[in-house]
């Protein structure tokens, strides 16, 4: 498949509480003008992530497909075979057909392994591509995280987007400060509060040049503690 055709991966990363769950499920609801985007969401375990939208039935081990049509899908094996069994689903029409993946990553665990398995493993390589990842971050005590310190601004270093979760829950100087911590460790990202957010298709929108996945490219991950 060309580069243009091949499914957009995009990663949802943060700490667990951070406000990740309450984001995926605004994107998961319809369009002002009632579209359903078709997507497929992969996450840690059904039963835990508390998704608001209904399961309507189970295709296989380990997916289902929601009221909205979308797909979703418990990471209970690895990730290859997670990805390869939606792909397979949808070609067979046992799910709807999807045209983005989403992935909900586990607490602080970086996106550059699944970068890394997107491009190197054959079968994902030909047919998804990595689009960036998100990095939602607890605004309730973002001034607890420094960047020497803070694995939460390891994850911002690396995202494409950062997302302020709980953002109403603040005063609007804890979120300047947050802002420019963030900016400290990549100048370029575009930092939102979850009280402010574009479109669905505006927040994923790949990022250009330079900004987090050239730092995951560039292996700089190591080197910002």
């Amino acid at each position: 498949m060309a580069q243009g055709t091949k499914i957009p991966v995009t990663v949802l990363t943060g700490p667990l509480g951070s406000g990740k769950t309450t984001l995926l499920n605004r994107m998961l609801r319809p369009s002002a003008s009632g579209e359903t985007p078709r997507v497929a969401v992969v996450v840690n375990e059904l039963g835990v992530v508390s998704l608001d939208h209904k399961l309507a039935r189970h295709i296989g081990g380990s997916i289902s497909v929601l009221a909205s049509g979308c797909a979703c899908c418990s990471v209970s094996g690895e990730l290859v075979d997670t990805l390869r069994e939606l792909f397979m689903a949808a070609l067979h029409r046992k799910i709807p057909v999807f045209s983005r993946v989403l992935i909900e990553a586990s607490g602080m665990a970086s996106p550059v392994p699944i970068m890394h398995t997107l491009q190197y493993q054959a079968f994902l390589r030909e047919r998804y591509a990595y689009d960036g990842s998100i990095c939602v971050m607890d605004a309730q005590h973002g001034l607890d995280q420094t960047p020497g310190e803070s694995g939460v601004l390891q994850l911002a270093a690396l995202a494409d987007r950062v997302v302020m979760g709980k953002a109403d829950l603040v005063a609007p100087e804890i979120l300047v400060h947050i802002k420019q911590a963030v900016h400290a460790v990549n100048p370029d990202v575009p930092v939102y509060s979850s009280a402010a957010l574009p479109p669905f298709e505006e927040l994923l929108a790949k990022a250009g040049t330079g900004t987090g996945a050239g730092r995951q490219r560039q292996g700089l991950f190591s080197n910002l503690a």
